[in-house]
């Protein structure tokens, strides 16, 4: 009787490619060497230097930050003890890294230097601002009638609920999500989990305004997720549970609506031609700054590659999805190399 086995390297060298018009992407998901243990880590969010080394954060409680070579060698982690869910980094422009912990704990943005050094908080950590969100949501449902009293516990279900008794915008921060310095050195926050705001601050870290409140309406928001700062300063915010992009302008004023057929839009990311979504859903998206014109897509509704948390760039133009998948695999980290 013949035996016929799968090939134990067919994912390496089956040749996986997205293509949409002028973009072509290999999909690569073993480009990053990750330490015994680590890979099949929730990845939430990633950032590239100017080198074009990768910063990754990871749930992971050993390995919160790790950083990896432009050729996929890890070189060390930094960070432990400073975080329970690390879910995003951004690298300053002063070669400083600013980190945003969504737990229901620390409420609060890290600024470390590149050696993973504590230099001060933004926000008041382990004091949520008081947005109205309830982390007992689900166990008060049960007591209040919302749900029947046998609900069996259901992550998603708690995470609904919970978004659901947001009652305004409030100050930073309750359960954040990232930060960031804008190219004209002002600093802007997405405060997402527990909080329905967006937050500007002067460079030297004084809060300015805040602006957006719960809802589904336009200028609304269901889970501000990220932003990014284009060249033209333009912050591009991700709201994500409203399948929803904005580009404001630093007084907050809406530019444009990005909605119609995204799906979860969870992460952005720009050069200098183009912004970058990537969808809870499944999906990426690439728009033109000039234009304002989708000039590709990619992915199906709710397929695993493309389930994407967070997303960044580096210098060529590759792409890195960051996924929080459980422990697949195939790992959390994908690289898409511009062909």
């Amino acid at each position: 009787m013949i035996h016929i086995s799968s090939r134990p390297d067919r994912e390496r060298n089956c040749g996986f490619y997205l293509k949409d018009g002028a973009f072509e992407y290999k999909v690569e998901h073993d480009w990053a060497r990750w330490p015994a243990g680590v890979k099949g880590s929730d990845v939430l969010g990633a950032s590239c230097d100017p080198e074009d080394n990768l910063y990754l954060t990871t749930s992971h409680k050993d390995y919160p930050i790790c950083i990896f070579s432009p050729d996929g060698e890890f070189l060390r982690t930094i960070g432990q003890g400073l975080f329970v869910r690390p879910h995003s980094v951004f690298i300053t422009p002063r070669r400083t890294l600013l980190c945003a912990d969504s737990s229901a704990v620390l409420h609060a943005v890290r600024e470390l230097d590149m050696d993973g050094k504590l230099i001060r908080n933004y926000g008041n950590p382990f004091q949520p601002s008081n947005s109205g969100c309830d982390v007992d949501a689900f166990i008060n449902a049960k007591i209040n009638g919302k749900i029947a009293p046998d609900t069996p516990y259901d992550g998603m279900t708690e995470f609904f609920l919970q978004m659901d008794t947001i009652e305004c915008a409030a100050p930073p921060f309750n359960r954040p999500c990232n930060m960031i310095i804008a190219p004209n050195g002002e600093m802007f926050a997405a405060d997402g989990y527990g909080n329905a705001a967006v937050h500007k601050f002067m460079p030297d870290g004084t809060l300015v305004k805040s602006w957006g409140g719960p809802g589904r309406e336009i200028g609304k928001f269901r889970l501000p997720h990220w932003i990014w700062a284009d060249k033209y300063n333009r912050l591009w915010v991700c709201d994500r549970e409203n399948s929803r992009a904005y580009a404001y302008n630093t007084a907050g004023d809406i530019l444009c609506v990005v909605e119609g057929g995204f799906r979860r839009l969870a992460s952005c990311w720009t050069d200098e031609k183009n912004v970058y979504f990537g969808g809870l859903g499944g999906d990426l998206s690439i728009i033109d700054l000039d234009s304002l014109e989708v000039v590709a897509q990619f992915g199906f509704p709710d397929t695993n590659l493309l389930r994407c948390h967070g997303l960044c760039g580096d210098s060529h133009s590759n792409l890195y999805v960051t996924s929080i998948q459980g422990s697949r695999s195939t790992g959390n980290l994908f690289r898409l190399t511009r062909t």
